[in-house]
């Protein structure tokens, strides 16, 4: 086989569909902190309708500080997985943005390696370097022993997108 080079169309767009699919951008409506937000406003509801028995009842306290002391755990709890979400973005916008620094992007498919090209830098893994593909219908994504690579359907024609699939298909398939 021929070296295959495939030039990228870089669009921050197309990563940002693929890293926040599912509504994944927002942080109080993420759909993976869906049980701890959902515990927290029970939680909240809870607790105000316990405060406002007891302001009108002005007994025993105790039940209005045992809701306050399990809301106060279920905010701390969604907060901490809700702290590694922000974290997450925070990484993928810093990555997004020496993408866009980056002018030219290229692809070269040999019968032995892959290369990724930006601007002046190549990095060349040999196709016995990857350890995961995964092939999806509008990304692959790569995961060799050094880095992983994400590659959008939408930065190269759908021709070259099915070559490099099949290419994937055959190399990686033949040396995992």
């Amino acid at each position: 086989m021929d070296n295959k080079i495939i030039e990228l169309k870089y669009s921050r767009t197309d990563f940002e569909e693929i890293y926040f699919s599912n509504g994944n951008d927002k942080t109080y409506l993420n759909s993976q902190l869906r049980k701890e937000r959902n515990t927290f406003l029970v939680l909240c509801s809870i607790f105000i309708l316990t405060l406002i028995y007891n302001l009108y009842i002005n007994e025993n306290y105790g039940l209005l500080t045992l809701t306050g002391a399990f809301l106060c755990y279920t905010f701390y709890d969604w907060y901490k997985k809700a702290s590694l979400w922000i974290k997450y973005k925070m990484e993928i916008k810093l990555y997004l943005d020496n993408l866009d620094k980056i002018g030219e992007n290229k692809i070269i498919l040999s019968k032995n390696a892959f290369s990724l090209v930006q601007d002046k830098k190549e990095t060349i893994e040999k196709w016995t370097e990857f350890k995961r593909a995964e092939m999806e219908e509008n990304f692959i994504s790569l995961t060799s022993n050094t880095t992983t690579y994400l590659i959008p359907q939408k930065s190269m024609t759908p021709e070259e997108f099915e070559f490099f699939r099949t290419i994937l298909a055959e190399r990686i398939k033949n040396e995992l």
